[in-house]
């Protein structure tokens, strides 16, 4: 692995404007949103959340698309998971339960911990919230998601060499996604962002942007392709070809999407697919970022982390109510590095709790 380069601009900038500015952001979309589309003209509308390809597997973000469709059929208040319209049928296998009108989409909440077992080790404890809305692009069937998000990591150890006590990430992602053909959809999206420690927002190395464009192809109504690339802006490697294959039924779902692979059996329902139903799954994952940070010694520099996870876990899907996810894991492959000292560290390996919540 081979950190970013670092400049010598630094400045004191506190996490809590990155926030704050992020907040502000979604409160002019909403604004927006509400004086361009009337009441009586968002109730039109049914957005509907898709998930063609996993989070881009070397950025700190996780996208979350969502397709509108003209509906006329679906009330502006009432059940909140009517009966699928023409329009959505015609759709297929894009338009999956849980629609909600209007600019709002869904909201995360999300836990993990990884204990720190040596004194040569790194705990790891983070928080990370956002949120997902939609607004046309340009058309109301052609959306455009905007999804910002904050986590904060708060580290313990190791002995042997200085880390920061936190490390933020404040980013937003512009996602679209639309078909393009009978069988293909097209997904491209863009993530800007600040990550750093509590003293390096304003660090030249904080701010990065990534992005990817994908190609899905709908092979039959329970499996897809997906071909692409990956934009990483990181030293040494620019651009990355992406790949994978879902397979899914009622019961049963396979992603081979390197480097997040899944397999998930449904083990309950209330009978009404997609809606109320409990899930297990055994997942791989690649975790990790780079951020600007400052030394011990108050020289600025920039910290790179990664590591691999094989997780189990199980979900509560809950459409109208608070699905939620909780995993334990074991992380390994640990490696960390500062740009200034030219090669990585190997960290103890360690195991992972999680828990995560969505609206």
């Amino acid at each position: 692995m081979k950190p970013l380069t670092t400049n010598n601009t630094h400045l004191i900038h506190r996490p809590m404007k990155i926030a704050s500015a992020t907040l502000s952001l979604c409160l002019v979309w909403v604004a927006t949103a509400h004086a361009q589309f009337p009441p009586e003209q968002q109730g039109e509308i049914a957005p509907v959340y898709v998930e063609p390809y996993q989070a881009d597997p070397w950025s700190n973000a996780s996208p979350d698309d969502v397709v509108l469709v003209d509906a006329p059929g679906l009330p502006e208040t009432g059940a909140l998971y009517p009966e699928p319209s023409a329009a959505q049928q015609d759709l297929g296998n894009l338009i999956p339960p849980g629609a909600r009108p209007g600019f709002f989409q869904k909201a995360n909440l999300d836990f993990s911990w990884m204990p720190r077992f040596e004194s040569d080790s790194v705990g790891v404890s983070k928080i990370e919230t956002s949120i997902v809305t939609a607004i046309p692009f340009p058309r109301r069937h052609q959306p455009l998601t905007i999804k910002p998000r904050y986590s904060v990591r708060f580290l313990d150890g190791p002995d042997f060499i200085d880390v920061p006590a936190r490390l933020h990430d404040a980013d937003v992602t512009f996602n679209h996604i639309r078909r393009i053909a009978d069988r293909w959809v097209l997904n491209a999206a863009v993530t800007m962002g600040s990550y750093a420690d509590d003293h390096s927002f304003d660090a030249g190395d904080a701010f990065r942007m990534s992005g990817r464009a994908l190609g899905i192809y709908e092979a039959s109504a329970h499996s897809k392709w997906i071909v692409g690339v990956v934009y990483l802006n990181r030293a040494g490697t620019t651009v990355v070809p992406a790949a994978g294959y879902l397979y899914w039924t009622d019961d049963l779902q396979i992603d081979v999407v390197l480097p997040q692979p899944k397999i998930a059996w449904r083990t309950w329902s209330d009978g009404r697919s997609g809606y109320n139903e409990r899930w297990f799954y055994v997942q791989g994952d690649l975790g990790g970022g780079v951020w600007a940070v400052e030394r011990a010694d108050g020289s600025p520099d920039t910290l790179s982390y990664s590591d691999l996870r094989v997780i189990f876990g199980t979900e509560r899907k809950q459409i109208g109510g608070i699905s939620r996810r909780w995993e334990v894991g074991y992380v390994f492959a640990r490696e960390l590095s500062y740009d200034s000292m030219g090669h990585d560290l190997e960290i103890d390996d360690t195991m992972i709790v999680r828990a995560a919540f969505t609206y």
